[in-house]
């Protein structure tokens, strides 16, 4: 993997945990909530599979540290487009259930990770 790939997740990390803190302060819940569920979706996505025949899982001590791979600039734009569209379906769903007060907050929700879309991402 590439330095520029880690300056890359490490970039956005950075900007989601300053725009986090700035929505946690003037109170904006559709961008706290946005922020944190996209945050959630980088960690998982840099999590390392698990080998399912194992039959010990350590739950405390160092042998529970383990390295998290480091996401590629294409992983960060598809796992922000797959957020996206999470929402949109979402969307479709509350509307054909007449929920128009939460497709709303969906929407804003979108605006917000929009703003990390690949035009974003720092330049190769």
């Amino acid at each position: 993997m590439s330095p520029s790939a880690w300056a890359a997740e490490d970039a956005l990390r950075g900007r989601l945990a300053a725009d986090l803190r700035a929505a946690l302060k003037s109170r904006d819940a559709a961008a706290t909530s946005a922020i944190r569920t996209l945050a959630a979706a980088l960690d998982n996505a840099g999590a390392v599979a698990v080998d399912p025949d194992r039959k010990y899982v350590p739950t405390a001590g160092p042998s529970v540290e383990v390295t998290r791979r480091n996401l590629s600039e294409t992983d960060l734009a598809a796992i922000i487009a797959r957020e996206i569209a999470e929402r949109e379906q979402a969307i479709a769903d509350y509307e054909a259930g007449s929920r128009k007060d939460a497709a709303d907050r969906l929407r804003a929700e979108i605006a917000v990770i929009g703003r990390y879309g690949a035009a974003s991402l720092p330049p190769r």
